[in-house]
């Protein structure tokens, strides 16, 4: 057993083994029972956590809503790519599932479901600001809106353009 250091003997290792059987016999007939966790779900569809179940319990309550938001402001100088920018922000969503999660009910049960990228529209907002006056925050605030969690992608992009070289790159997501 590679835990145990090389001074402790098979006996050592079986009387280690052995308690821990007779741990699990005491709590079995104690009433408590091991589920098998795997068995319902698949890779797809997986139970949430207790603080997922709390986070989207709050954020279905009334001003709840923008609790969990995780929003980045940035002003990025030069000039910008759009296409590359979506592009990026599609690379980012297929290497991490949890933006591509969504959060429903079943069999009495929160299950969290992991969408095909190729089956989620990403949320990305390109607009021409450079014509107008701009308040900053104003402009933020009006892209960060309640997530409907039973629809992914679970994050939004959003570029304004502000000047010739400069634009505000917004990335709003949810922390379920």
């Amino acid at each position: 057993i590679c835990c145990f250091s090389t001074v402790h003997t098979r006996e050592d290792a079986q009387y280690i083994i052995d308690a821990v059987k007779e741990s699990i016999r005491e709590l079995r007939a104690n009433g408590f029972a091991f589920e098998d966790q795997t068995a319902a779900h698949d890779e797809n569809n997986i139970p949430i956590s207790s603080s997922q179940e709390r986070m989207f319990v709050l954020s279905r309550m009334p001003g709840g809503e923008g609790a969990y938001h995780q929003t980045m402001a940035a002003i990025i100088r030069g000039s910008l790519d759009i296409d590359k920018m979506k592009s990026i922000f599609l690379t980012l969503m297929k290497r991490h599932h949890s933006l591509r999660a969504s959060f429903t009910l079943k069999h009495a049960q929160l299950i969290q479901t992991i969408h095909d990228i190729n089956d989620i529209i990403p949320c990305i907002t390109v607009q021409d600001s450079t014509n107008e006056e701009i308040d900053m925050e104003s402009l933020v605030q009006s892209f960060i809106r309640p997530f409907d969690l039973s629809e992914p992608p679970l994050i939004r992009f959003f570029i304004a353009g502000l000047s010739r070289d400069a634009c505000l790159l917004v990335i709003d997501s949810h922390h379920i």
